[in-house]
């Protein structure tokens, strides 16, 4: 037969285990839950990096139409002019290719700043993933 300390010190050992076991598993439990919410942020944070890409490019093209518009309406007020005044030859071919660069310079410099923004952006998704 076992002596009363020598089971006394079992029982202790084992709800020691029991206690120290039962909190483990609470903490892997805390741990599990943490990673789950950091994991949720993380697709969070993307979904609105993904959201801000659609609404830059959204702008980008509105601002390309509205440049599309005033060249177009510059070109055709220049040939209306033109046409009334009887105006013609190399100088007014200028001033309606001059109308086409401004517009192509500008429509190169909205889709720069677009590459540029969308580059920044997928740049912060791969932050907040590697995070």
């Amino acid at each position: 037969m076992v002596d009363p300390y020598t089971a006394l010190t079992i029982g202790k050992g084992i709800v020691g285990f029991m206690e120290a076991n039962n909190q483990y598993r609470e903490q892997e439990r805390a741990y599990q839950r943490n990673r789950q919410e950091a994991a949720q942020a993380r697709d969070f944070a993307v979904q609105s990096l993904n959201k801000r890409a659609i609404q830059e490019a959204e702008a980008a093209a509105g601002k390309d139409f509205e440049l599309q518009i005033q060249a177009m309406q510059e070109a055709e007020s220049r040939a209306v002019v033109s046409a009334e005044s009887g105006l013609a030859g190399q100088t007014e071919e200028q001033k309606a290719a001059n109308v086409e660069a401004r517009k192509l310079r500008a429509k190169d410099v909205i889709s720069g700043n677009l590459e540029m923004m969308l580059d920044q952006i997928e740049d912060e998704k791969i932050k907040k993933r590697l995070t």
